[in-house]
């Protein structure tokens, strides 16, 4: 019966993948594409608006909902004007 791998060699030591481009190299990190950065832009303006509103509001629990889409609904607005 084979016995399973826990990832070491013979030695002990833990073995580490290789680069797709040879020993040594490393792979540039991926760049994310306009339209990803700009709908986490996006998000991020959302959330900040919808916190605004929480905080203008008294901090009122069970409205999350309710402030992501009026915050959603100004952003997107703004945005398309």
């Amino acid at each position: 019966m084979a016995k399973a791998s826990n990832g070491n060699n013979k030695t002990g030591k833990k073995k580490t993948p290789t680069s797709i481009e040879g020993a040594g190299k490393r792979a540039a990190a991926p760049v994310a594409p306009a339209a990803f950065k700009a709908n986490g832009d996006l998000e991020e303006q959302i959330r900040q608006r919808a916190y605004e509103l929480y905080e203008q509001e008294g901090y009122q629990e069970g409205r999350d909902e309710e402030y992501w889409l009026r915050a959603e609904a100004e952003v997107r607005g703004r945005r398309s004007a």
